[in-house]
């Protein structure tokens, strides 16, 4: 298992200092707001490939909180296509973190690595006020922390722990960028129980969750005005890359941490079979169906 002390990689980089334009924010998510279908490699497209791809081999790039309920299953789900990885930890009080270490000893090329210092979350209103907040508590400073484990010249895939992924899907995905300029971007479909099964919130089009090259890359905190609502977040700049669309590879289970609950209309969730089928370019019904999904769910804790 390896160590590395956070001061050797924490101010490795100048970019600890680095706060960009919010007008530049602004416009990435705009644009991938305004994603065309230009570049989608669906579910027909993966059906029709060759079976002799070549694909690449990512780094994991995980972040971790307090997820024990879902963090077996989806760590599980990607062990067949991605065999390293860094998982990164902060202030986990649920028996998370020993979860972590006893995985990393068992899978040597996942590195652990706990954060030292208190994350102010994304949206926290404290971020309206950026000047008086220590960088190094801020989420794009545990991110680029961990980034910097990540050798560079290397690729890496965005991985969260409440979401459980297809490892076929995955793969096929791994194939697709034929050169470093290239990015690939995926969805995700958010589900949520209600009376006992789960149903769909929303199906997140793509921009959060990506599979690129690490050339100098870096993440940056973000404070503004959004649809006339406040909001901050990190942002991994990715301007200079093209961007290529996948069908929807996992399944993303926002409301299985015991800190988040669901409280608004449940009237307006959609029925996930139907929903799915509905969309077959992005939905697999070998996957996508209540069958596969109650075998997962079933190991929610």
């Amino acid at each position: 298992m390896v160590w590395i002390s956070i001061h050797t990689i924490f101010f490795m980089l100048p970019i600890y200092k680095l706060i960009p334009k919010i007008s530049y924010f602004e416009d990435i998510r705009s644009k991938y707001k305004g994603l065309s279908q230009k570049n989608f490699f669906g579910v027909s497209k993966r059906h029709a490939s060759s079976s002799n791809l070549s694909p690449i081999e990512p780094w994991a790039f995980i972040r971790v909180k307090n997820e024990i309920n879902t963090i077996a299953l989806s760590l599980e789900s990607i062990l067949p296509v991605i065999k390293k990885g860094v998982i990164g930890y902060h202030r986990c009080t649920d028996g998370t973190k020993e979860f972590i270490l006893e995985f990393c000893k068992k899978h040597p090329n996942f590195i652990p690595f706990e954060y030292p210092y208190p994350v102010i979350p994304v949206r926290d209103i404290r971020y309206q006020e950026m000047h008086k907040i220590p960088y190094e508590n801020t989420i794009a400073a545990y991110y680029n922390t961990i980034l910097n484990l990540i050798p560079q010249n290397e690729w890496l895939i965005k991985i969260d722990c409440d979401q459980v992924y297809i490892p076929e899907i995955l793969k096929y995905s791994f194939s697709l960028p034929k050169n470093r300029n290239r990015v690939v971007l995926y969805s995700r479909l958010d589900l949520v129980k209600s009376n006992n099964e789960y149903k769909v919130l929303a199906y997140r089009r793509p921009g959060d969750h990506w599979l690129v090259y690490n050339k100098k890359l870096a993440f940056y905190n973000c404070s503004l005005i959004e649809n006339g609502k406040y909001t901050s977040y990190e942002q991994l700049g990715l301007q200079g890359f093209s961007h290529i669309y996948t069908e929807c590879p996992c399944f993303h289970f926002p409301f299985a941490k015991a800190s988040r609950s669901f409280s608004d209309n449940e009237n307006s969730l959609l029925n996930f079979e139907s929903f799915c089928r509905n969309q077959p370019r992005q939905f697999d019904p070998q996957y996508f169906n209540q069958t596969y999904l109650n075998q997962i769910t079933k190991q929610i804790k």
